[in-house]
C-alpha cells in the first residue's frame, strides 16, 4: 500500500508550504482522499505523479530561480513573467522580503 500523508507532511516531502498544498487540493490538483469531512489524506506516489504530468519540480526550482535573478538584475518584467508562469503552473506566487529590494504590490 502506499503511503498516506496529511497536509503537512506531504508539504515537508515536496518543499513546499502547507498553504500551497491546501491550494493544489482546493483547485484539484493534486489527488486525495477524504474520510467524511476531514481529515484529508494524501497518496504521496499518486501526488508526485499527478505533479510530473503538471510539470515538474525541476521547473518549479527553475521558475523559482528564474523570478529571483530577474529581481536582483532589476528585470520586472521578465520577474513578473516568470511568477505569472508559476502561478498559472503550480498556483503558487512567490513573495519576496526586502533583502531584495523589491515591492510586492505586483
Amino acid at each position: 500500500m502506499n503511503k498516506l500523508v496529511d497536509a503537512a507532511e506531504l508539504a515537508r516531502l515536496l518543499g513546499v508550504t502547507t498553504a500551497t498544498i491546501h491550494a493544489w487540493h482546493r483547485r484539484n490538483w493534486i489527488p486525495c482522499l477524504r474520510a467524511g469531512r476531514r481529515p484529508v489524506l494524501f497518496d504521496v506516489h499518486e501526488v508526485q505523479r499527478t505533479l510530473r504530468e503538471r510539470g515538474s519540480t525541476d521547473t518549479l526550482a527553475a521558475l523559482v530561480a528564474e523570478i529571483v535573478e530577474a529581481l536582483r538584475a532589476g528585470n520586472q518584467e521578465l520577474a513578473h513573467e516568470a511568477q505569472h508562469k508559476l502561478q498559472s503552473l503550480f498556483g503558487v506566487k512567490l513573495i519576496f522580503a526586502d533583502e531584495l529590494g523589491v515591492s510586492n504590490d505586483q
